[in-house]
């Protein structure tokens, strides 16, 4: 999972389309597997030890550990604080079974 804070540094937030933006330009070219994003509200405690509440988008996805998923992570991790001046993105993994339910093919 990563985590995206919308509020921008010195007021505002990341506009819907500029969210829009960024997740078809960077993260799908990069998770053509698929991936799922959803809506929340987040608080922490940021590098100058204020306590941050802010919208957050979240974007799950199920992926084999190693490098490569690192790399990806890094990249997309890397152009959204670039492109919206933030100061992280939080990456949370943990090891899960999955198991997709499917009509067979006819």
């Amino acid at each position: 999972r990563l985590f995206f804070g919308r509020r921008i540094p010195g007021g505002g937030q990341a506009p819907d389309s500029s969210w829009a933006t960024f997740l078809e330009a960077v993260v799908t070219p990069l998770l053509p597997a698929g991936l799922t994003v959803w809506r929340a509200e987040g608080q922490w405690l940021d590098p100058r030890g204020e306590l941050v509440r802010e919208p957050v988008m979240v974007v799950e996805v199920l992926h084999p550990r190693g490098t490569q998923a690192d790399s990806i992570f890094d990249r997309i991790a890397t152009e959204y604080m670039r492109r919206f001046n933030q100061d992280a993105v939080l990456r949370s993994t943990a090891e899960t079974r999955t198991q997709l339910y499917a009509v067979p093919p006819r």
